[in-house]
């Protein structure tokens, strides 16, 4: 029988008994559709032992046990992919779990590939098929569903099978400095204070105009200020593509575009006009503040034999030291280093510049 724990005696006992362990798998299932930030409806927690509970977030209880325990630097947490669950923990408690264990990225310093979903870690290390079809499933609604508890369940207890054999393969290539700096980077704080960072620079696509990149970023910030204000998703506010127009219209154009943006809660005057206030201070900064576009697919012939001659290099070494490219350098690190846009590339530290870097900035100079 699937435990679910909905009350604070029982979430209290339970992680009283995990805390004794060395180590206990952690996941969350949450909903983000009505509202700013993501809604935690479910936590599910495992032991080595394969004892799993699920701890219904929604239920009338008091979670500063479950808060307890993760900020309990005695235990280990093992999450799979888990930026989303820690972003939510974060806007919870203004903690992060820890110390972590990312088996995702730990799978990738191993040679698979990016992003290895769970289903397909747990099918090529214990040959078993996880069954993923509750994957979409409205978790704010109660009761749960039996088919909500067994998937939710199978993804710890699974987790807490394929947690040694992956730590085990991380000593064998003796990968484990590597993977501590990986978790100290995604213990960073900073990374889940705000994602607006992200939200523009998803919307940057092959333009390269510096000037509109500050325009496309104070607008995001406007947004984003704005949705946190009305605990609304972002594109409630204003959708990407929308927001682009407006951007590209003049002033005119773009002030009517946004009085008939929302015909059930239009913005008001004063809104309409910070919006305008941010983009003039968007044009009015020196150019050297405004923002590099990351994606930089227009490259002269000489920055594009160097992009290549860059990926060749990062394939060959990658393939001989079998770890995964994409968590070395991504596309758009290539292409940067290609163009030369900046003095200094972070992602080129550690770890990755001593696989990687010398060789690539090498080639940088000769390019």
């Amino acid at each position: 029988m699937i435990q679910v724990i909905e009350s604070t005696a029982e979430l209290a006992d339970f992680c009283r008994k995990a805390a004794r362990n060395d180590w206990v798998v952690v996941d969350t299932e949450f909903m983000r559709r009505q509202s700013y930030r993501s809604r935690l409806c479910l936590v599910q927690l495992a032991t080595p032992q394969g004892e799993g509970v699920l701890v219904d977030c929604l239920a009338a209880l008091d979670l500063q046990p479950l808060w307890d325990m993760l900020a309990d630097d005695s235990t280990l947490k093992v999450l799979h992919g888990p930026r989303q669950d820690l972003e939510i923990f974060y806007q919870l408690t203004s903690q992060l779990p820890s110390p972590l264990f990312d088996t995702q990225l730990a799978s990738m310093l191993c040679g698979y590939e990016d992003a290895m979903g769970l289903t397909v870690l747990v099918k090529d290390l214990l040959g078993v098929d996880m069954d993923k079809g509750d994957r979409l499933s409205d978790w704010s609604q109660r009761p749960l569903r039996l088919g909500q508890q067994r998937y939710a369940l199978a993804d710890v207890v699974r987790l807490a099978e394929i947690y040694p054999l992956v730590r085990a393969r991380l000593k064998d290539y003796g990968r484990e400095e590597w993977m501590d700096e990986e978790m100290a980077r995604l213990s960073d704080r900073r990374f889940y204070a705000s994602d607006v960072d992200s939200s523009w620079r998803r919307l940057c696509g092959v333009r390269q105009d510096r000037r509109f990149l500050a325009r496309l970023r104070a607008a995001c910030i406007w947004r984003e200020a704005l949705a946190e204000q009305r605990d609304s998703p972002r594109s409630h506010v204003l959708n990407d593509n929308l927001l682009l127009l407006i951007l590209k219209a003049p002033r005119g154009e773009a002030e009517h575009m946004l009085r008939h943006a929302r015909k059930k809660r239009p913005f008001s005057d004063d809104t309409i006009e910070e919006f305008f206030d941010a983009l003039k201070q968007a044009d009015a900064l020196p150019l050297a503040e405004c923002p590099y576009p990351e994606d930089m697919r227009f490259m002269d012939d000489r920055q594009t034999r160097c992009y290549a001659r860059l990926r060749e290099c990062l394939t060959s070494i990658c393939a001989e030291k079998n770890v995964s490219a994409s968590l070395v350098a991504r596309a758009t690190h290539l292409r940067l280093l290609a163009c030369g846009a900046q003095r200094e590339f972070p992602f080129l530290r550690g770890w990755r510049y001593t696989l990687f870097g010398q060789d690539a900035l090498e080639l940088v100079k000769r390019r």
